[in-house]
């Protein structure tokens, strides 16, 4: 749980300066995928999230299988158990949603 803190509390504090985040979880097979690891994971880093000064309607949760890419440019394939449960956005799909910042150009 350690080693997935420390990115969550540089890019709470302005590391990273985005009004939104897409938050993958990602797990190491697509064997190893179920819905109920998903929102046990989310239910133990949300509340940590939150005292680091994410609001929760700016963290969008979205689980992954990063060896073999599944839910991360393209949905996930009907043999990852991930497809049977996830009709969510991809990782690229949920970033290329998010609105840009209006930048103040002016003095």
């Amino acid at each position: 749980m350690a080693r997935r803190r420390r990115p969550c509390v540089l890019s709470s504090h302005g590391a990273f300066n985005l009004p939104r985040r897409a938050l993958p979880v990602l797990r190491p097979s697509c064997a190893r995928v179920s819905q109920v690891r998903f929102a046990s994971i989310q239910s133990q880093l949300a509340p940590f999230l939150a005292s680091c000064g994410f609001r929760d309607a700016a963290v969008q949760w979205l689980p992954a299988v990063g060896p073999a890419g599944e839910n991360l440019a393209r949905p996930p394939s009907a043999a990852c158990g991930l497809a049977q449960w996830w009709q969510g956005p991809t990782l690229v799909q949920a970033i290329d949603g998010f609105a840009p910042r209006e930048r103040l150009t002016g003095e």
